[in-house]
């Protein structure tokens, strides 16, 4: 009996929902935090769950902090990101940067090993969307050092790579052509933004996108939209460039943000774009004009996300997953 009243008690310290004391500025408000090792987080946008990933464990979160259920994977405690693929079915990705043990693993909705994906150089980013038009999802690859970048199936299996880049930093997924089905898009250190076919891997020769990128992500912000915006980012001294471009290199808009971005997410039901800096900062960015909205700080080193309805940004922190409202909502 007191091994079983430890066990619960050490399950609700990890499951509670706390009051949320970050520093806020601008349109953000905090709305919960939720207590735990928490680092990496998606949301389904066909439901709406908020999944994450914490130590050796996922859980289903809904909208109001309060956990739904949870899974245990204790023989990949190494990993520490989560992407989700959710066509045709719901299926978790898990990866850790520059984790080269367990590389990049397929997982099933109660956290059992699908496959595992281990190369020689370690990933830097990941990335599932379907980019080849047949309704399932693949899984895109950016690798450290001259990994390239590499597109899986569903299963796990190599579908295309290219080794005409390295140090992959940042990958992503999107209509960014306007041709109907998405494209890969990456940057790197040594070859800035490129846009890749997402069939056969063939490169788009449309010029220097935009040099020296450490942070992409691609979506369509209006549902008039033909194509999908590229937002990306790139460090110099402290300070953050971010701009959005047309998938043709045109600028749509730039801005410069405080501290060293190295992560992103843009929200499904708004536009808005979250900027994760190495400093323990969120801004929050008008993804249409470019102007800033809010500034979440001291949050650690953080990976961001975003809710679906009501929208809400997701910072987990690994001590924490946090919650905060934008405007009005």
């Amino acid at each position: 009996m007191r091994r079983t009243t430890l066990l619960l008690l050490a399950a609700a310290a990890f499951q509670s929902v706390t009051a949320a004391q970050p520093a806020v500025s601008g349109l953000l408000t905090a709305a919960w935090s939720l207590d735990g090792r928490w680092s990496g987080v998606a949301t389904d946008e066909k439901t709406g769950v908020i999944h994450a990933l914490g130590d050796d464990r996922f859980a289903e979160i809904d909208v109001k902090g309060r956990i739904r259920h949870e899974s245990r994977f204790p023989w990949n405690s190494e990993a520490r990101l989560l992407r989700l693929a959710t066509s045709p079915r719901l299926a978790f990705v898990t990866f850790s940067v520059w984790g080269g043990r367990r590389g990049v693993v397929g997982h099933g909705v109660r956290g059992e090993r699908l496959w595992n994906y281990v190369v020689p150089d370690a990933p830097d980013d990941v990335w599932v969307s379907d980019v080849d038009g047949d309704k399932i999802d693949e899984v895109i690859i950016g690798y450290n050092g001259r990994g390239g970048v590499h597109v899986l199936d569903d299963q796990g299996r190599l579908r295309w790579t290219s080794a005409s880049i390295a140090n992959v930093w940042n990958v992503a997924a999107g209509d960014v052509l306007g041709l109907g089905t998405s494209q890969v898009v990456t940057v790197s250190g040594s070859h800035g933004l490129r846009i890749f076919n997402g069939i056969d891997g063939t490169a788009h020769h449309i010029g220097s996108l935009w040099p020296y990128a450490n942070v992409v992500r691609a979506r369509k912000i209006r549902a008039g939209d033909e194509a999908a915006t590229i937002f990306a980012a790139r460090n110099d001294r402290g300070v953050t460039t971010a701009v959005a471009l047309s998938g043709s290199g045109d600028r749509k808009w730039s801005v410069d943000v405080g501290g060293s971005a190295h992560t992103a997410a843009v929200a499904p039901s708004r536009p808005w774009l979250a900027l994760g800096t190495y400093e323990g900062d969120v801004h929050v960015i008008d993804a249409v004009s470019g102007q800033a909205i809010g500034l979440v700080s001291g949050q650690g080193f953080v990976e961001v996300g975003w809710a679906v309805d009501p929208p809400l940004l997701l910072v987990a922190t690994g001590k924490a997953l946090n919650a905060f409202r934008v405007g009005a909502n």
